[in-house]
């Protein structure tokens, strides 16, 4: 089983790659496994594609119990502001920050 499962939802195809400690012998294996994405036609949501071959992927893999799961966000997807505050107590910044 693997311990840490990454996914990248890809515009052309979605992967997943699957690490964790080798039984007995120590280290790392790593396994790869990928879907093309299959837009078809223009109304077709890209992002519906991916997530489609996402659930394939996911159903051929099967549970995984107590894994970790970690994913990447494409760069139009994401805003980043970088703001300098006054101050650095947590509780302040939180009551800051929506």
């Amino acid at each position: 089983m693997a311990s840490v499962i990454s996914i990248d939802l890809g515009s052309s195809s979605v992967k997943l790659v699957l690490s964790g400690a080798r039984s007995g012998r120590g280290g790392e294996s790593l396994e790869q496994r990928s879907r093309p994405v299959a837009v078809s036609g223009a109304t077709a949501s890209p992002l519906g594609a991916r997530l489609a071959a996402l659930d394939a992927l996911l159903q051929d893999l099967g549970p995984q119990e107590g894994a970790l799961w970690a994913t990447s966000l494409g760069a139009e997807s994401v805003s980043v502001r970088l703001v300098d505050m006054p101050f650095a107590d947590r509780e302040q910044i939180g009551r800051a920050l929506p």
